[in-house]
């Protein structure tokens, strides 16, 4: 959904600049900085967008505080720590058992 008196291009063009602004706090495990900025183009155009209401404010600033948000709650739900145990490397965290 493209907010009214914006065209495709300018959309797209905010929120690569936003999810690239963003992408380096947010790299983790196997996650680089492309990863995440693949995620953060995804995550605007399916859950941001159609949520963005053109009173609010710029589309920028929206997505910059609301892009930050889903991101960290992608990390917190992706993240995990490798340990040693008896030598073999084994997941511990919050989605070890996933």
């Amino acid at each position: 959904m493209i907010p009214s008196g914006m065209t495709e291009k300018q959309v797209t063009t905010i929120i690569l600049r936003v999810a690239s602004r963003l992408s380096h706090s947010f790299t983790f495990g196997t996650f680089d900085r492309e990863d995440i900025e693949q995620e953060a183009f995804v995550i605007c155009v399916e859950d941001l967008l159609p949520k963005y209401d053109v009173e609010s404010g710029p589309l920028e600033n929206f997505l910059q505080v609301s892009l930050r948000n889903r991101l960290l709650n992608f990390k917190r739900k992706n993240y995990f720590r490798p340990t040693k145990v008896n030598g073999n490397t084994e997941a511990t965290g919050i989605n070890a058992c996933r």
